[in-house]
Order: structure tokens, then C-alpha cells, then sequence
């Protein structure tokens, strides 16, 4: 996820406060350039947790937004069980 902050912002917290904030909201801090960073997050809940101890410590979020589509999600994290196609039916077992 990249956030971006207001100039000046990121700096002032530093790169030390960003990491305690991310695994606060369980994230990792992937890159810090600022005004951007960029966190790893497990999914939209883990976002909008992180979003929030940001803000909560005091760093104002400009824009906040995936670092990879949700198409991309789909392909790069793998899904557990292939869908399966309309008016198809899926196994339901060992047949005898």
C-alpha cells in the first residue's frame, strides 16, 4: 500500500516512529521516500487499520492507495480453490 503525506510530514516523524506505527496496525514498512511510504498489508481490513494509526499518530494522510490492483492480487497471491464455471457442478466427493 503507498500513503502519500503532507511535505515535510514523513520526515519529521521519521523512519524509526513509521516502523513502531506499522507493526501497530500489523504492517511492514516496505520503502520510505518521502512525502510517500509504502507498507506491506495483508488485505483492505489491514489498510484501513494502518490508515488509521497513521492518522492516529499524527501523520497527515493525503492519498492512500494499492500498490497492485486487485487483479493483480488475484494472480500474485495465488487463490485457494480454482473458480468454478457457470452450470458447472464442483466434486462433491469419492463417488462409489
Amino acid at each position: 500500500m503507498r500513503v502519500r503525506s503532507l511535505a515535510g510530514a514523513l520526515e519529521r516523524v521519521g523512519r524509526d516512529t513509521l516502523v513502531a506505527l506499522a507493526r501497530r496496525a500489523n504492517a511492514d514498512i516496505v520503502d520510505l521516500a518521502p512525502p510517500q511510504a509504502r507498507f506491506a498489508v495483508a488485505d483492505d481490513e489491514g489498510a484501513a487499520r494502518l490508515i488509521e494509526v497513521l492518522v492516529g499518530g499524527g501523520i497527515p494522510i493525503v492519498e492512500a492507495a494499492p500498490d497492485e490492483s486487485r487483479l493483480e492480487r488475484l494472480f500474485l497471491g495465488g487463490a485457494a480453490e480454482p473458480p468454478t464455471a457457470p452450470g458447472s457442478a464442483a466434486p462433491s466427493g469419492p463417488s462409489a
